[in-house]
């Protein structure tokens, strides 16, 4: 009889090892949807850099200085590029509560209000880059700089994933306007 009650296997124990094993896959699972989201991310933040740097080469001196015949075929370059750039769609959906929706259309409003005045001809661009600069810092753990506390409250309250692409929109826009100054030299 012992052996035969040695044959049997505990219930609980069958129930218990399939508990890990769901828990396993669940585990390995959200890794890689946390992988498939950080790629999506990315694949966002490198199309935002090309597109950032067919607009410099669009609106470069180089570019404008060149005969007609030479413009023209650049540009229509240029607009090939974009346009195939900008057929690529990476979406993330990122969950926001009412308050974080209502904090980072603040925060697009203050970084759309910051461009805008760096495309105007009599803005002081060194000032502009300046308030970029304590924008970036607001974003940062650890700031490098002055910092723009009220920016910085905007974007506390957004969510995380948003906190980042404001990050690094401020970090393009910086990148896109050093190469700008180093392409007029």
């Amino acid at each position: 009889m012992a052996a035969a009650s040695g044959s049997l296997k505990d219930p609980m124990e069958s129930v218990t090892n399939q508990h890990d094993v769901v828990n396993n896959l669940l585990d390995s699972l959200e890794t890689r949807i946390e992988s498939l989201r950080n790629n999506a991310f990315q694949l966002e933040k490198e199309k935002e850099e090309l597109l950032g740097v067919l607009h410099l080469l669009e609106s470069n001196e180089y570019t404008h200085s060149q005969p007609p015949d030479v413009q023209d075929e650049l540009s229509l370059v240029i607009e090939r590029l974009a346009c195939r750039c900008l057929s690529v769609e990476v979406a993330v959906i990122t969950p926001r509560t009412t308050a974080q929706e209502l904090a980072l259309a603040k925060v697009r409003e203050t970084v759309q209000s910051v461009l805008t005045e760096m495309k105007c001809v009599d803005n002081d661009r060194v000032k502009t880059v300046t308030k970029i600069g304590t924008m970036l810092n607001a974003c940062m753990s650890e700031s490098t700089g002055a910092v723009d506390y009220k920016f910085q409250n905007d974007v506390i309250a957004c969510a995380l994933e948003d906190q980042k692409r404001v990050r690094n929109e401020l970090e393009q826009i910086i990148k896109n306007s050093e190469s700008k100054d180093l392409l007029k030299r």
